[in-house]
This record gives structure tokens, sequence and C-alpha cells, in this order.
């Protein structure tokens, strides 16, 4: 093909680079024309280049100017020319391509170059920068390079994100990228910069610098990169990762914010505050805590098992807190503290496991002492609150406007007749549960209330669930919200169907008694035995001949009125009927004198006994029946009749013939019986019918009784009427005679006793419930007559008054004049508006022979038919104990707070004029004096620093005016000596008008030397962090070296292609073994450094101490084989399987003793082992025929670093062995002996713990391992390699000599392992923790948030042995940690035991898919 001028279009000469454009057009491979201010790419060249980049055009033509591919291509062409050699060309962060070039035309002005653009190898770099991409957004990394020399760089497309640039403008230049960063780091950056232009090649660089967001704020950047070498061997462009740590920067500044919050909060509330890191094994305390418990503040915080031994035996959690220690269980219990004074204190500890990567455990401890004792008190009151309303079945419930929830108590729920698991009634079901007859009364009262408040009474009638009715109080208050708006109901109810119909019946009763009485002219009279008094209705005090009635009179004065001659009889038949505990006697027939006249009396009379059988009171009747007596012989039957009605305030009368029919019977017993005037009367046949089948006896018995005496026949029976109700009929008969002596009839009286006798069972039902309720809460009762202003009260009323309220009743103004004057306006007032109001309620004081006792009164207002209120009835109980208890509970509250705030040492009590005050003990030894050397203010104006007497005497005036005192003074104490003290004080109000001041002082003296002490001991524990930090370090770095040295003398040995010669074996088994020693140097060096600063821990648990010694003696045995020495173990048959101890740590201990024996034993000797049961303990002995020691040698034998002299000798060691084993054994509450005989031998003893617990045969049981040297054609995978010594990469691709299926990939930084993981997909990944742009734990970290990488296994490899190191790595999700030293047997047998893994994931994964 010919290209000339005449080929171009247009009429201009054509120019070299159009010419050399034109050449290119139409050539089949890639190539690009620039002359080094423009570049042209050919059709070829410009589809791939728009398959790397899609912001590049698809078409040839010019590459637009100023694009980041562009000017890489124009640089990498330049250089390519320069070199006259194949160069790659950065089009992005990791992406690459492949190109040579040439130059052309007049004065070589020309370039052109030909990509390489093998598909693959495109597709490779498209796939690689498309993974690239997406593990940079995903973990917001952005990828940079920066030419060191020109400034010209490259960004990803997270890098504009990070630093919110426009992609269109294309990656700027130092200068431009200089503005994006803050001016509080510019300049910093800028030179850091600088510096690295003069960098060597490989530097690595780390640093942290805030951006300038285009919308306002900063964000904060971590950048990490290298120098990477340029033509010139120099370093000339940098290349790394910019990673957004805003969020980490922000989360530590308000973690940092919190804690001080925090800390501010828990001092504030008095709230003590513990931390504690479980792998430093490192507590922190606040002041509140050493406050709490009780400890020494010099001594510094315990750790959680110190602290375990403050807490009551009873109350150590000890399983709580083994729980929290291990697996991070929350924990939230009481307890109690026992304090250094003997003393206990209940705190509430609430525990928990915060933090992330490094999880800590952390806890609040608050002091509960007057909580516990509050909610003693409120149980006490709860329980006694729930005994009441058992005892008076009184319904609660509680009604949420707002929400409509009901919320009802078991009572409730009986007096409905409703199972507990039902849901309560609806407000608007309770309403429809009212009967018809009241609702709509009932339903306008709960309007009303629920709009006005206040509280809420009234009596209704509710229909339950078996349609039966009863009568029931409703009381209720109401709850309102801010707003005043009613939002809750809490409310009773309580059955009072019984006290209805009681009242009922009793009425009922007495009116038909009355009536009866009247008629009859029977009086009515009651002895009260205990009170012995009398209550005498109006007919007897009319038949007594003392005036109306009724009256309350001495009992004695009724037996004096007796006819002399009947008194003794009298007494007689009473003092009989109470020895025979009867219930019922009479008739007594007896005379009186009445106004110098002889009367005929007779009276019936029955006994109420108590429970303990003890009589209480006598009810009876009396008949004058003076004028009976003389009537006998005028009208004997109408006497007769008379009698017997009157005998019993008779009621119903009759009159029965010789054949059993009624002859006369009145109106109450046709009523009786059903029969109505002049129906003729059922034969005695039906009316026995009537009676009760087990009362028939007792009837007819009566009735033969009756036809044999003269004397009238009591009998009590029940009969069943015509509505089928059973009635109770008390009868009275006497039998008639003709003038002969024959039986001709019977007359009689009846009595429906009845409601009698069910009105006595519920009187002395209710007498039962009112006395237990009324003396379970020490409340006496009371009535008030509102007319006569007389008050009656029960016994323990007039108990409450020392009966000063005696005799019963009492004025009004006989208790007026026991009130305290203060309190006696009050209580008239009080009384006054409960005429009115219908409620009364008042506390007041009493001065009484005891003392001043303060009284709580209650009552209610009985009116009459008109309205008009006749009696206040209520309680009173004693409430002294609790107005002395809420006050003394203010007074110590008051104390405890302003104690709290002055750290609680002294307290005092100071008048507003400070003329008078009150020290205690603590104060008076503060000042170093006692109260025998004077009053409080006098102490005080002796001590207190001349050059101090007008700060306080100022600070004093201020606390009068703003009420709060506070002020820091010295004093001179008696000794001599000055401190200083500070005192914090409020003003109080005590209640009887006056005020003064309360307050607390404390030495403050020490707490400068504290400050000093605390500066000491935070100095000594940045020393001590200084020390781990540096034996990090030194194992880090001296592991590095060691795994090649080792690793590589192992490969030496097993070499069996280029094998050793004998004598270069033997000093290559000399450099190995050196090496291990080194290593165990090291490892024994970081063992007692832990230990020595109390960080190194162990894990007690019960072991099986089989294979952990089968273990230790398998170890040294190829030693003691090859000195012939022999090994011998023995056991006693009766030493338990298990002792409390850490498995590793014991190993350790053992293996020490063992490897001492072989060491320094003699050649052909002999080492036993031995262990046997002493004590409860199990003792393992090591005895060896070594050259053995002196007395002055074991004296110096837990030294460490001390090798008693021998350090010239063969055996090789550091002397820290036997320290290291005794101070472990100590952590595991055991011992290590010795005894030893110089040129013959030493024996060692070990002493733990037994544990009898029976271990599983299958883990004492030892396992071998099987070696994994040798060639296998059996393992296969895939293996990525992220290290960047070489030196050690090399080890790994030689210990993959013996797995020549295992295809190993290397990566020398996390960013490109980052790429090739994505890439190569391994089945397996060796992580170096130490790399030089990231952290191993970040890589692995990057890898888990990618799909195509997150499932593939993580191993972490490092020189880091340190246990933290370790417990980090896998906390953070690598599946193993493997330190340097590599061994090659375990580092294959690693290998293998992972791919495997890998291959079975593999296999279930395909058949998931299948």
């Amino acid at each position: 093909m010919r290209i000339g001028p005449d080929t171009l279009p247009g009429s201009a000469t054509p120019t070299a680079f159009d010419l050399a454009c034109a050449s290119v057009a139409a050539a089949p491979a890639a190539a690009l024309v620039g002359d080094g201010r423009r570049l042209h790419a050919n059709a070829v060249a410009a589809h791939w280049l728009n398959r790397i980049d899609a912001t590049l055009p698809a078409q040839a033509g010019p590459l637009p100017g100023g694009h980041p591919a562009a000017d890489a291509l124009s640089q990498a062409i330049a250089r390519a020319v320069d070199s006259r050699a194949p160069v790659t060309a950065t089009l992005a962060p990791g992406v690459q391509l492949p190109l040579a070039a040439a130059a052309a035309g007049p004065e070589a002005a020309v370039q052109v170059a030909w990509l390489h653009t093998d598909a693959a190898a495109i597709d490779d770099v498209i796939a690689m920068r498309e993974r690239l991409a997406l593990a940079s957004d995903a973990a917001r990394i952005g990828l940079f390079e920066r030419d060191l020399e020109t400034g010209i760089g490259v960004w990803d497309r997270t890098m504009f994100v990070l630093f919110g640039a426009d992609p269109a403008a294309g990656t700027p230049d130092r200068i431009s990228g200089a503005a994006l960063i803050d001016p509080r780091d510019r300049d910093r950056m800028c030179a850091e910069f600088d510096e690295l232009r003069a960098a060597p090649v490989g530097t690595t660089y780390q640093t942290e610098f805030r951006t300038l967001r285009p919308g306002g704020g900063a964000r904060h950047i971590e950048a990490r990169g290298r120098v990477l070498a340029g033509r010139d061997g120099r370093g000339r462009r940098l290349i790394g990762v910019m990673i957004d740590v805003s969020a980490r920067h922000a989360a530590a500044q308000a973690q940092r914010t919190l804690d001080a919050e925090l800390q501010q909060v828990a001092e504030a509330a008095h709230v003590g505050l513990w931390r504690f890191d479980p792998v430093s094994g490192r507590s922190e305390w606040n002041a509140q805590m050493y406050a709490l418990t009780g400890v020494d503040p010099a001594g510094g915080p315990l750790s959680p098992q110190q602290a375990l031994l403050l807490v009551h035996p009873d109350d150590r959690p000890t399983a709580a807190l083994e729980a929290l220690l291990q697996a991070g269980t929350p924990m939230a219990l009481r307890m109690r503290l026992l304090l250094p004074d003997g003393g206990t204190r209940w705190v509430y500890v609430r525990a928990n496991r915060i933090g992330g990567d490094t999880p800590h455990l952390a806890a609040v401890v608050v002091d509960m002492s007057e909580l516990q004792a509050a909610e003693a008190r409120g149980a006490l009151l709860a329980e006694r609150l729930s005994l009441a309303v058992t005892t008076a079945e009184v319904g609660i419930w509680d009604v949420d406007l707002v929400s409509g929830d009901v919320t009802w108590n078991d009572q409730q729920y009986a007096l409905f007749l409703r199972a507990p698991t039902e849901p309560p009634l609806s407000v608007q079901g309770f309403l429809d549960s009212i009967h018809a007859d009241d609702r709509e009364r009932v339903v306008e009262h709960v309007r009303q209330f629920v709009a006005d408040g206040g509280r809420f009474e009234d009596r209704f009638r509710l229909q339950r669930a078996d349609r039966s009715t009863i009568h029931v109080v409703a009381q209720a208050i109401a709850v309102k919200d801010p707003a005043g708006r009613v939002v809750r109901i809490v409310g009773t109810n309580r059955d009072v169907t019984h006290e209805h119909r009681a009242a009922t019946d009793r009425d009922r009763l007495l009116k038909r008694l009355q009536l009866a009485t009247r008629v009859a002219n029977i009086g009515v009279w009651e002895t009260l035995l205990q009170e012995k008094q009398e209550l005498l209705d109006d007919t007897t005090c009319r038949i007594l001949g003392i005036g109306p009635g009724p009256q309350l009179r001495p009992s004695n004065e009724f037996i004096e009125r007796v006819h002399p001659e009947d008194r003794p009889g009298l007494l007689e038949q009473f003092a009989k009927a109470l020895a025979e505990h009867a219930v019922a006697a009479g008739p007594l027939s007896y005379r009186i004198l009445r106004d110098g006249e002889e009367r005929h009396l007779v009276s019936h009379y029955a006994v109420d006994y108590d429970a303990g059988g003890q009589p209480q009171r006598v009810l009876g009747t009396v008949l004058d029946v003076t004028d009976l007596r003389r009537a006998e012989a005028a009208a004997r039957a109408v006497a007769d009749r008379m009698e017997v009605a009157t005998g019993l305030g008779g009621l119903g009368v009759f009159e029965r013939s010789a054949d059993d029919r009624f002859i006369y019977f009145d109106g109450v017993v046709g009523e009786l019986y059903g029969l109505k005037p002049g129906q003729p009367a059922p034969p005695m046949a039906e009316g026995l019918r009537r009676v009760l089948p087990e009362d028939r006896d007792n009837f007819m018995a009566a009735r033969t009784q009756m036809r044999q005496t003269d004397a009238p026949v009591r009998c009590e029976y029940r009969a069943v009427m015509d509505d089928g109700r059973v009635r109770d009929i008390l009868s009275w008969r006497r039998r008639r005679t003709d003038a002969q002596g024959q039986y001709i009839g019977e007359i009689g009286a009846l009595m429906d006793i009845t409601e009698l006798r069910a009105a006595e069972r519920r009187a002395r039902e209710y007498a039962t419930w009112l006395s237990i309720a009324t003396g379970s809460a020490g409340m006496g009762v009371w009535e008030l007559g509102v007319g006569d202003r007389m008050i009656v009260a029960d016994d323990q009323a007039h108990r409450l008054f020392d009966n000063q309220l005696q005799p019963s009743p009492t004025p009004l103004d006989r208790l007026l004049e026991l009130i305290d004057p203060a309190d006696r306006d009050r209580v008239s007032d009080a009384v006054a508006r409960s005429a009115v109001a219908g409620k009364m309620e008042v506390e007041y004081r009493v001065q009484l022979p005891s003392g001043t006792r303060v009284i709580a009164a209650r009552g209610e207002a009985h009116r009459d038919a008109q309205g008009r209120p006749i009696r206040i009835i209520g309680v009173v109980w004693d409430i002294t104990a609790r107005r002395d208890a809420e006050d003394a509970a203010r007074a110590a509250a008051e104390r405890l707070q302003l104690a709290a705030l002055g750290a609680g040492l002294g307290c005092w009590e100071r008048s507003l004029d400070g003329r008078e005050a009150v020290w205690d003990a603590q104060m008076f030894r503060l000042f170093g004096a006692t109260p025998a050397d004077g009053s409080a203010v006098e102490v005080f104006n002796a001590a207190i620093h001349p050059e101090d007497t007008g700060r306080v005497e100022g600070a004093r005036q201020a606390g009068r005016a703003s009420g709060v005192v506070s002020m820091d003074y010295r004093i001179r104490r008696r000794d001599g000596e000055l401190r200083w003290i500070a005192s914090r004080g409020v003003r109080r109000d005590r209640g009887d008008g006056a005020q003064d001041f309360i307050g607390v002082a404390w030495d403050v003296t020490e707490a400068r030397v504290t400050e000093a002490a605390l500066r000491a001991k935070e100095t000594a524990e940045r020393a001590s962090q200084a020390k781990s930090e540096f034996l990090s370090r030194m194992s880090h770095e001296l592991r590095t070296p060691l795994n090649a040295i080792v690793g590589f003398t192992q490969l030496l040995e097993l070499d069996h292609d280029d094998p050793l010669t004998a004598t270069q074996r033997e000093r290559v088994g000399l450099i190995r073994s050196s090496g291990w020693h080194l290593l165990n140097l090291i490892n024994d060096v970081l063992d007692l450094a832990r230990i020595e600063s109390g960080r190194s821990t162990v894990s007690m648990e019960v072991v099986g101490w089989r294979p952990v010694l089968e273990d230790a003696i398998a170890m040294v045995q190829t030693e003691a084989t090859a000195r012939a020495i022999v090994l011998e173990t023995r056991s006693a048959s009766d030493v338990p399987v298990t002792v409390w101890g850490d498995p590793v740590r014991l190993r350790q201990v053992l293996l020490n003793l063992l490897s001492n024996a072989v060491k320094y034993n003699r050649d052909h000797g002999s080492v036993q082992v031995t262990v046997r049961s002493e004590g409860g303990h199990v003792v393992f002995a090591v005895r060896d025929s070594g050259r053995g020691m002196s007395a002055g040698q074991m004296d110096r034998l837990f030294q460490p670093f001390n090798r008693l002299g021998v350090d010239g000798s063969a055996p090789a060691g550091t002397g820290i062995g036997l320290a290291i084993s005794q101070r472990l054994m100590q952590q595991m509450e055991g011992a290590i002996e010795v005894d030893s005989r110089l040129g013959v031998g030493s024996e060692f003893r070990v002493r733990l713990r037994a544990a009898r617990v029976e271990v599983p045969r299958a883990i004492t049981q030892p396992v071998q391992a099987a070696s994994a040297l040798g060639m296998r054609e059996d393992v296969a995978g895939t293996l990525l390699y992220i290290e960047d010594n070489p030196a050690n990469s090399a080890l790994v691709e030689q210990f993959l000599h013996f797995r020549p299926r295992v295809k190993l990939y290397q990566a020398a930084d996390g960013a490109t392992g980052l790429v090739m993981a994505a890439v190569c997909q391994p089945d397996l990944i060796l992580i170096d923790i130490r790399l030089p742009d990231m952290m191993g734990d970040e890589v692995l970290k990057q890898l888990r948030l990618q799909p195509e990488t997150r499932d593939i296994g993580c191993v972490a490899v490092s020189a880091n042995a340190m246990p933290h190191d370790i417990e980090s790595a896998l906390a953070a999700g690598f599946a193993d940690y493997w330190t340097k030293p590599l061994d090659v047997s375990r580092f294959l047998r690693g290998i293998d035991e992972r791919l495997g893994e890998a291959a079975a994931r593999r296999l279930n994964a395909r058949g998931d898919a299948a």
C-alpha cells in the first residue's frame, strides 16, 4: 500500500505526524502515534483502549488531552523510545499494558508505538481492573499512583469520591491536589511528599490527613504507599491506597466523649464503674468503686476474682462471674458486700462484655442499701395490704382511659364469678352488669366523676355471671395527666350483700321484737361480762323502777335489787349455767323490791361465748308477772296462754285438743304454717311431716315431756313451710288438765327465730372479722353522736388513748382536751365539716401519760330517713412510729446526700448565727480532738488557721444568703499537725419553724499525696507498656530471621536429592538445635515478663493429668534415649484421674522438670516419675540420678537467670525455667517442692488439688499425630502467600516441594494480595500480619467483604507470638495462627488439613448445585 501526499485529504502539505497516522490507520495491530503534544490511535488501538477504559473514544482518532490514560501512554512511549526496549503503561492503579515504540520522521519528532493486545491478556486486565474497582468501591479504598519527579498521578474512581473531586477534570497534579487538603495538614503533607522524592526504593509510607469537601466539612483519610523504582533505579513513583477513616475518628471521639460523660454521671450519681481487660488482666475502678467497697485506693483496683471475695458468701455469683469471663454472658444481680468495718452493703451489679476486636468487660455498681430497706418496708406493707384486701374480700381494679386496658385482682374476679384466666370486663361491660334499677344513677355519677376527678363512692347492685345479684360499695380515685385530664381510674369493689341482708333482717327483727315486747311488756337486757355493765331497754327500766331507758348501768346494781331471799339462788343458777357452758337458760323466777312493793319477775337468757369458750355477754328478757300471779285464780286459761306467750316474748299462740287438733291459733301461727283465719287446721300428723327428719325425735320428746309435767316445755326445731323454705321455730308448750287432772290438751307459743339465728351467726362472724381486721391493723373503732357529742369507743381505741376516754361514752370535749393545742381547732373543724360532707379524715397529736402520740382518724357520717346526720362512725390508729420513721428517714436522707457530695467523712450541724454546733465523732477525729476538749464551736475556733478565719466567715455569710456553704480551710490540730479540711453544707428546715445548717467535712490533705502517687503509677504503667512493646518487637524481629535459619536447616536435612555429608549434617543439626534453643529462650523471656507484669493468666478447669504427663514425657524421650537415660513412670491405684489446673501450664511445668532431669543427669542414668495422692492433692514427683545440689544452691534455685554456677558447663539454658514454673504453680493454687543431695540427685514435686470428677476414657488416651513429612501426591490445590520478606517467601516455596500438586501464588503487599485473591481464587491464603501497606487483619476484612473471596480459608503467619496478638487475630476471623519460625512438619500438616477442608467445601457446593 502506497502512502504519500496525494493519498491524504485536503490541500495542505501533510506533516510527519499526519503521515505516521495515515500509515498505521489500516494496520491490523494496535498502534499509537505521538509527537509529545498529541496522541493518535488507530482503529484497533482505539477498540482495545475503549475496552480497558470506557471514557476513551472507541473510534480511530486523537485521544483526549489531559486524560490520565492518554498521559500515561505518552509517558510510556517516551520511555520506550529512550530505552529502546518494551515498557508497560500504567493506565490506572494496578492496570498495565505492554508496548514497544520507535522514533520516526524528520529529527525523530514522531513516535510510533505498538500495543501488545492479546485478547486474553486484555480480558485479564479488564477483569483485574473490574475486581480491583469492585474491591475498592466496596471497601472505600482509593488506589493512586504519582510520579515523584513530575508530580503527575493517576487516581481510580474511589479517589475522586474520597476527595469530592470531579473525575472529568482528571487526576489533580501536585499543586491542585494539595489544594484539596485541609490547611491544617497541607504543609505537613507537602513536606512528607518532598521527603519521599529522595527516599530509597522500597520505602513504605503511611500517614493521615484531612480533606476539604466541596460542600463543606472534612474527611479523615489514611494513606499508605510504597516507593517504586524508576528507570534510573532511584525512587521515581509512589503507589498506594487511601482509606476514608472519618467514621473511625468520629467513633473514637464519640467514645472519648461518652467515657468522659459517663465518668461525670457516675461520679454525680455515686455509681461505681469497673472495667476489666481479660487479655492483660488489668482492672480499672473509679473513685466511687473504692467508696462502695471500702477498699483502700492506694492498693489499686482488684481483679474479678479478688473482688468476688468481698461478696457475702451467700451471695457470691461464682457461676455468673465465670460465665461472664469465659463467654461474655451478661450478669445483673443484687448482692451484699462485706465492708472493712464488719458491716454489709447491698449493691446492684450489672456487667457485660463490650467492644469489638478487643472486647473487655465493664460493670456498674450501685448502692442499693436504702432501696433494699425501702423494699423490705414496702414488702411488709404490701403483705399487710394483701392480707387486709383478702380478708375484707375487696376487689381492686385499674382502668386506663387512654388505652382502654383494664386490670383486676383475684378478689375482683371472685366478685364477678369469673375465672382469672378470662379477660376483665371492659368499662362498658362493667356498667352493663349494674342492676337496671341502679344503672342510670351510677352511670351519671361516673360521668360526673370522670369530668371532675377527685374521689368516687357509691352503692349499687351487680348482676353476676350466674345471674345472681349482689350489693357492692365502689370507691375510686382519678389520675390526671399534666393537662388536668383524667387518664386513669383506680378503685375497689366490696361485696356488702351480707351486711345489707343483715341490716334488713336486723331492722325487721328489731321491729318485731320491739312490737312484741311493747305488747307483752317484756323487757330486754344485756350484760357485758368483761365490762361489768348492763344495757337495759326502756321496758326493763320501768319494770325495775329506775326511770325511762335505755340505760347503761353497773351490773351489781341489778343483783342488789333482787329480794334477799331470792338472791343466793339466782346467783347459784347463773354460776351453774356458766360452769356448764349453757347456751340458754330459764325461766328464772325471783322477786324484787320496788318502791317498797314486792314484784314477781321471770327472766330467760342466752350466753354468748368467744372462740376460747369464755363467756362474753348474756342476752335475756324480763317479765313482770306480779299482776298475772294475782289474776291466776280469776282467769287460769288466760293466764296460761299469756304466761307462755310472754315467757319468750311470744309471737304466736295456739291451743290444741287432746286429739291434737287446733282449738285456737293466732295470725302469727297461721302465717308460719300457711293457714288462713277460719281455715280448718290440719291434723298433728301433717304438722309433724313439716318438721325436718333430723329434728322429729327432739320434737316428739318435747311433746311427751309436756304431757308429763305441769311446767312449760321448750323445744327448738326446723320446719318446712309451704313455699319450701326451712324456718327455725322456737316453741313453748304446757299441758292443760281438767279438775280431775286429766290431760285435755295443750297451750303453747311459737316464734320464728330464723332471722334471729342467722343474725346471731352473722353478728358473731362480723364481730370476729372486725376484731381481726382492727386488731391486725392496730385500729380502734369509735362512734360519735352528733346530737349529744358523746363518744363510744372499743377496747383498741381506749388502749390507743391510754384509757383516758373512760368511762364510755365520753364527751367529745374530753378528747379535745387530750389533743395538742396546735391541732385542736383543726380537729373540731374536721368533725363539724364531716356532718355536712359525710366524711372525715384528720391527723393530730395527743398528750398522754405515756407521751406524745400522733393519731390518724377517719370517719363517715350516718343519717336518718330525713337525711340528717345522727352519728359519725370511724376508726383511729397510731401513726407515731410512721411519723418518726419518716422524720428519721428524711434526716438520714439529707445527711446521706450531703455526705455523698463530700465523700462522706464527718457530719456537722450548726445554727444560722454560728453559736451552736453539733458534731459527730468523726468530726472530732478530723480536728484531732474529743468531746472532752470542749464543745464543737470551741474546738473549731481553737483549731482554725488565723489566715483562714476571714474566708470561713465570708463563706458562712454567703451561705446564709444562698442556703449553701462551701469552703476549704486549714486547721492546726492539738498535736501541732497542719491539715486541710473541705466542708460543704446546706440550710435545712427542721419542721418546727427553725432553720440551721447541716453538712459534711473531710480531710483533703492526702489528696495531693494521692495525686502524686497516681502520677507515679501512670509513669510505671507507661514504662511497663514500653517494656511490653519492646519485648513484642524484640520477639518479632528475632523470630523473623529465625524462620529462615530454622526453616532452611530443616530443608537441608530433608533434601534427599542432594544429601548432606555426615559432617555437614552434624553442623546443620547444630544450627537447627541452636535456632530452636534461641526460640525457647525468647519464649521463656516473654513468659517471665508476662508473669512479672501480672498479665499472665491461667484457665482453671478439671484436667485429666495422664495425657498431659504422657505428652511431656514423649517430648523428652528422644534426648533421654540418646543419652541412654531410663525413664520410668509409676502411679498409685488410688490416685484421682483429674486435678484442678490449666492443662497448657501444667504441661509446661512438667516438661521443664522432665527436661532438667534429663539435661542435668549423667549418661546411663535414670529418671523416675511417680504420681500419688496426699491429703486431697495429686503429687507428681520427678527424681533424677544427676549431680544434685548443695543447700546454698537450693536457696537460689528459683531466682530468675541464676544457673547456680553452671554457666560454663555443657547443658544450655537461661536459668528462668524453674522461676516460671514456681509462679505458674502459685497461679494454679498449687506448689512446687524440691529435695536434693549433692552427688546423688534431686527430686522435684508438683502438688495440685484433686478434682473428684471422672474423665471420659477418650480424653485420657494419648493421641499420636502422624508425620507430615515426605512427598504426597494426593494433596492438591492452590495457595496464595502474602508476605513481604523474600526469605520467608522462598522458605515456604521450598517447603511446598514436598507437595508437588500444590500451586503457590505470592504477593509482596496487601493490595496486590487482594487483587490476586480476587483473580486467582486460591483454596487457601496465608497472610503475614505485618505487611508494608496494611495489616493482615485489614486484608482479611477486605477479603470477607467480597463475594469472590469471602469463603476462602485464611491463616495468619507471623513472627508476632504474644498471646494478645494471637487472640486478636483469631477474634478477627483467621482460621488459625502459625508463629514463626515454622516447623516444616507442622507446616505441611496444617497445609494438608486446610486444603482437605477446602476440597470438602467444593464437593459440598457441587452437591448443593446439583
